[in-house]
């Protein structure tokens, strides 16, 4: 899903490294690039050679010029890039000047990133909006350069007071601009001219209509000269006259020509009304559908309180630009679009956002209203043919749906229904409700990234063991180590946490833990122990050496440890990276179990080439398999692959006497369940639970 972040590059300061990676890890999937900067000195450089659009600059960043310094020396490069601070309320003193030099956009440390993102997310839309205001105003000054050259142009307040005139104004009446200026309008009025037609001019132009027609005009040494004028009112959103433009054309060689002067007025006209639409178009419109763009929306939802926003998102768009490219992407959203305006009502508006999204507003706000217009478009785009250069394409939307409010960002809420519209699939619509489940859902979603992100960054992962038995002596063979998190009174299980890790881009900061910890823990003991760990952590390339490293500085024998992986890791994409990992772990010493084994569909030549040395049989299959024949023979098909290929096998979730010894039956290696022992912390008061696997039993 694109967002306004994806269009910009980032500058991140900062020289803390376990913060900085957390922040890049979290950032880099949400942004067009991000580039890191450890000291002031390499920011400077960095910014001076390809200035960011935005800068994170932490306020505690080493280097030898200092960060006032180096801030200045950012904002002289480029005063319009926003700088947001990052600084702990440790640094008071040094923010102070910083707000005194002007910088007044602040991140508290430890940093929410769930709520960077927002405040980025909005501040790159307002970015993109105002770069989009400064093309439009560019194109206006163009457009007014072009008329300033060609045509005698003035402006006036409603009273009739001269604000504006430009030079070709000045030349033919003789005034000085300096005399024009705050001058009532009248002072080039010739005497002949009659004062019905001035009334007629003001009652027209007062109504906001455009009044054309030839006036005779006196210079300021007497003469005279004809104009055909055409006089605007320019108004405000309300309707209300800000002033009056007026563009004349100097025809005074040929006012005997009356002919010839009415086709000018009309020619003129035409003109003025043309140029006039072009710049409107551009301010507001998108430029490849027409239709207009989220600087207009902005404009009107204020007109649409207490009404329907719906958000459409088409589905599957990506697919089709990679397909057909981007060109057959941009004609078939104007083909959307126009299919769209087709089948909208006058009270209904559309507008095209950024990507693949579609808004529209509507003043009429009820379930029953609702339910109609997501149905009409759910039907109208499944029985019609949309065809891009000859190409069928069926097109279909997710939508959420918003109260527009006042004391609420409805586009925002539309965004949060959108996200949960698409966990039912595609085609389906959402009504924003905070209090509904699904939406409760997702707040607690977010809520468990914050917790999560505490979790890791004040390091509260610790690890809880289990035992594994070997099942002809019942002896304990080795324990499991597996993440917990204590948080007050409350031991947090893994799978509140663990989702949200792998959203964060964290799940290596918790293996990296627990390998840090079980190895201390275990440090000096015989004991045989076996950690998770994920398709990340071979991916990231860290993982072998951190092993080696921790296992000289805590004295642990490699042939003591057993690392677990995922059965579904087998089919992974990255096949030669993974064996070639779990290759060298082997190589180091250390043993190879695949998890949860028959859960997924497994890659048989995949798990050869891994050269495992434990299967682990999943729950589901050992859960009930006392009374369940079909699951025994299962395991027995698992437990007889197993022994062709020299592995042993374990049996997960034993919980009862009855299934162990089904499992015993069945010839399985070692066994692991509540019935052996719960997962429990390491006993630090002297009296270890461990069991040494070769002297005691459970």
């Amino acid at each position: 899903m694109m967002t306004p972040l994806h269009a910009l590059r980032l500058l991140y300061v900062e020289s803390q490294m376990a913060c900085a990676n957390e922040v890049l890890a979290y950032l880099q999937p949400i942004c067009a690039s991000i580039e890191h900067a450890a000291t002031t000195d390499q920011a400077q450089a960095s910014f001076r050679l390809n200035p960011h659009d935005i800068v994170l600059f932490s306020f505690d960043v080493q280097g030898s010029t200092p960060v006032l310094t180096c801030l200045q020396a950012i904002r002289d490069c480029s005063a319009e890039t926003p700088i947001i601070i990052i600084a702990s309320s440790m640094q008071c003193s040094g923010l102070f000047e910083a707000m005194e030099a002007g910088f007044e956009r602040f991140v508290s440390k430890p940093i929410d990133l769930a709520r960077l993102e927002q405040r980025l997310q909005k501040k790159a839309h307002n970015l993109l909006l105002n770069r989009e205001t400064d093309r439009a105003r560019h194109l206006l000054s163009e457009y007014l350069k072009a008329l300033e050259s060609s045509v005698i142009l003035s402006k006036t307040d409603p009273r009739g007071i001269i604000t504006y005139a430009n030079d070709a104004f000045v030349e033919i009446s003789g005034y000085a601009k300096e005399e024009l200026l705050g001058r009532a309008h009248n002072i080039i009025r010739h005497p002949d001219t009659s004062a019905e037609l001035f009334v007629e001019l003001w009652r027209t132009i007062k109504s906001g209509q455009i009044w054309k027609g030839i006036i005779t005009n006196r210079a300021k040494d007497g003469s005279s000269y004809t104009v055909e004028s055409t006089i605007i009112p320019i108004l405000d959103p309300s309707g209300g006259i800000v002033e009056f433009l007026g563009i004349r054309h100097d025809i005074t060689s040929m006012a005997t020509h009356t002919v010839r002067l009415q086709d000018v007025v009309r020619e003129n006209e035409l003109i003025a009304i043309k140029r006039s639409k072009e710049v409107m178009a551009r301010l507001y419109t998108d430029a490849n559908t027409g239709i207009p763009n989220a600087q207009a929306l902005q404009r009107d939802i204020s007109y649409f309180d207490n009404g329907t926003l719906f958000l459409l998102d088409v589905n599957n768009f990506n697919i089709f630009n990679k397909l057909h490219g981007f060109l057959f992407g941009d004609q078939l959203l104007s083909a959307i679009g126009l299919h769209l305006s087709h089948l909208l009502r006058d009270s209904e508006k559309l507008y095209k956002l950024s990507a693949d999204r579609f808004v529209i507003l509507a003043k009429q706000y009820d379930e029953e209203y609702i339910n109609y217009l997501c149905n009409q478009i759910f039907a109208y785009f499944d029985n019609t043919e949309l065809f891009v250069d000859t190409i069928e394409t069926p097109v279909s939307f997710s939508i959420g749906v918003a109260q527009i409010t006042h004391e609420r960002d409805s586009i925002i809420d539309a965004e949060f229904a959108l996200d949960v519209t698409k966990r039912f699939g595609k085609r389906f619509k959402i009504i924003y409700n905070k209090d509904a489940e699904e939406f409760m859902q997702e707040r607690e979603s977010i809520d468990w990234l914050n917790r999560t992100r505490k979790f890791i960054y004040k390091d509260m992962i610790v690890p809880y063991y289990q035992p594994i038995v070997e099942v002809s002596t019942r002896r304990i063979y080795k324990y499991e180590a597996l993440a917990r998190v204590i948080e007050g009174d409350e031991v947090i299980a893994p799978y509140r946490f663990l989702g949200a890790a792998k959203r964060l881009g964290l799940l290596t900061s918790i293996t990296k833990s627990m390998i840090n910890k079980t190895f201390e823990q275990f440090s000096g003991t015989e004991i045989h122990f076996s950690i998770n760990i994920t398709e990340r952590d071979i991916m990231d390339g860290y993982l072998v050496e951190f092993i080696k490293q921790k296992a000289e500085r805590y004295h642990i024998n490699p042939r003591r440890l057993t690392f677990e992986v995922l059965e579904n890791l087998t089919l992974s994409e990255e096949g030669e990276v993974v064996a070639k990992t779990i290759g060298l772990i082997k190589d180091y010493g250390c043993n190879i179990a695949i998890d949860d084994f028959g859960s997924e569909h497994s890659n048989f030549g995949r798990i050869l080439s891994l050269q495992s040395d434990y299967l682990k049989i999943d729950g589901v299959f050992v859960r009930d398999c006392d009374t369940d024949g079909e699951k025994q023979k299962i395991i027995d098909a698992i437990v007889q692959l197993a022994r062709r290929l020299g592995i042993k096998t374990i049996a997960e979730y034993v919980s009862s006497e009855a299934i162990f010894e089904t499992v015993k039956a069945l010839v399985v290696d070692y066994a692991q369940g509540y019935l052996f022992g719960q997962p429990e912390p390491f006993q630090s008061n002297g009296t270890p639970f461990f069991t040494h696997p070769e002297s005691s039993h459970p």
